[in-house]
């Protein structure tokens, strides 16, 4: 299916010309049809009836169907599951037929200068079915990453460091893509990024050893003339703080046979060859999370956690610390915050102004009249910008019938809270991410009762000292936080 992008951009001319159009946002490019379909949906409340709007409609219904389908954009075409799941069995066998000539060379160092030709011509053959095979993923940024793997193979350092540059653009939290364009700065010669690299990796996966063998060996291949530039100091500083001598490496992250650290299970590439990802892409959401606990202990929207592969907080604009799911222990009083869509995440190393549970800070009942703060973020990491977007809303009423307030979520934002004006913690809105749904799903707000339960267990499951008292501790101000999601789509995944 063609010409997705052009479709919305004509649409954004049309609407230009109708005078009770208001001014719209460039219209988005996205590898996944979900923030289309939001878009959308936000686009319509604004269109006046007329040709338009029957436009926005009719692309609605498309990029449903696209959206249902799990497909994936691809140079202006769509390419659904079947054809990924397609692109997945020729890509292994490419690497079978790979295994196979690696078994057939022989391993012995050639002496003669005829063996020694015919090394270099057997490893030019395996090094060009690799590159073809890499090129057959589906996906263009995982498609560059095992393309630039070849060329770090190959030797090719200034072509692997331009394709894992692409990379790291394109999805910069994921710590794979910083290590290889790491290797590959080595191998430039470009010592002082290489280790601004590695120190990155060092906060996306800190603890592992890979990471502190590769800051280490970075260190020490910067030349002496070098060693007074700040990067220099301040990696110093970095290894210093995270290098722990009970860790030991797994295995080297250098040269072939590569572990790569990638979002859910680390990728293990065979001697020689290219490992095969266990999802045929990577999709970035986008969730807030709220502090319960002192200790770490924060609350989220389940929903963008499905097949989480990685789990980043970002405590500061620009600074990210990995999260964990928190197990949660539940009192038989707490039936109805167990079917809330909620749960529960833990950093390590920092506390937080934690919004009081239970009896020691819960906001009085919801009265009609009373004005709630709500905190939203669009979960589509493509779906606007990444900052969280505050408004108020009233309570219209508070029946039995549940609550209903003045302004909802737009299509597109996760399960938000809301909190009251004391700043306590009052209420979480629904999400709105069902694209087959009206707006994305209709505007519920949970029950407090129901909040103030989660809350209390959520606040009772962290692990308290898991530090062991050895570590600092750094405080961290505010209300709620973004959650960033790195998941996998397909291969086996359910999303």
């Amino acid at each position: 299916m063609r010409g997705w992008t052009h479709a919305l951009a004509a649409l954004a001319v049309m609407a230009a010309g109708a005078a009770a159009q208001t001014a719209e946002a460039p219209p988005l490019s996205p590898s996944r049809a979900e923030p289309i379909v939001f878009d959308i949906m936000r686009r319509l409340p604004r269109t006046p009836v007329g040709p338009v709007r029957t436009a926005l409609l009719r692309q609605l219904e498309q990029y449903r169907g696209i959206a249902h389908e799990r497909s994936v954009a691809i140079g202006g075409d769509w390419m659904t599951a079947a054809q990924m799941r397609q692109r997945r069995e020729r890509y292994a066998a490419a690497l079978v037929e790979v295994e196979r000539m690696l078994r057939a060379m022989d391993r012995r160092e050639p002496s003669d200068p005829a063996a020694v030709a015919e090394r270099r011509r057997q490893q030019r053959e395996i090094v060009s079915k690799l590159r073809r095979a890499a090129r057959i993923w589906g996906d263009p940024v995982l498609r560059n990453f095992l393309t630039a793997q070849v060329e770090l193979l190959d030797g090719d350092f200034l072509a692997a460091e331009r394709l894992f540059d692409q990379c790291v653009r394109s999805q910069p939290l994921v710590a794979g893509f910083y290590q290889g364009r790491a290797l590959a700065r080595s191998g430039l010669g470009r010592h002082l990024q290489a280790v601004e690299d590695w120190v990155a990796l060092s906060y996306l996966r800190p603890g592992e050893p890979l990471v502190v063998e590769g800051l280490r060996e970075a260190l020490q291949a910067v030349p002496g003339t070098q060693i007074r530039h700040e990067t220099f100091r301040t990696a110093g500083e970095r290894l210093a703080a995270i290098d722990d001598p009970k860790l030991r490496p797994r295995r080297s992250s250098r040269g072939r046979g590569s572990l790569w650290l990638m979002p859910g299970t680390d990728w293990q590439g065979d001697d020689g060859s290219l490992p095969i990802p266990p999802y045929d892409t990577l999709i970035a959401r986008r969730a807030v999370a709220v502090p319960v606990q002192a200790g770490g202990v924060l609350l989220v929207g389940s929903d963008a956690l499905a097949d989480a592969g990685a789990l980043l907080l970002e405590v500061a604009p620009g600074r990210y610390v990995p999260a964990e799911p928190v197990r949660l222990r539940w009192r038989s009083s707490d039936s109805g915050a167990k079917s809330l869509p909620l749960a529960a995440i833990e950093v390590e190393g920092f506390a937080f102004a934690a919004v009081a549970p239970g009896d020691a800070g819960a906001p009085p009942p919801a009265a009609v009249g009373d004005a709630w703060t709500v905190h939203a973020v669009g979960e589509p990491a493509e779906l606007g910008a990444a900052a969280i977007r505050r408004f108020t809303a009233t309570v219209k009423s508070a029946g039995d019938g549940g609550l209903e307030l003045s302004e909802a979520l737009l299509p597109g934002e996760g399960t938000a809270p809301a909190f009251d004006a004391g700043g306590r913690l009052a209420a979480f809105l629904a999400g709105r991410t069902d694209v087959l749904a009206d707006n994305g799903g209709p505007a519920v707000v949970f029950a407090p009762a129901d909040v103030a339960a989660f809350v209390d267990a959520a606040a009772r499951s962290g692990r308290p000292g898991r530090d062991g008292g050895e570590r600092p501790v750094e405080t961290v101000e505010g209300q709620s936080f973004i959650l960033h999601v790195i998941a996998g789509q397909g291969g086996g995944q359910r999303r």
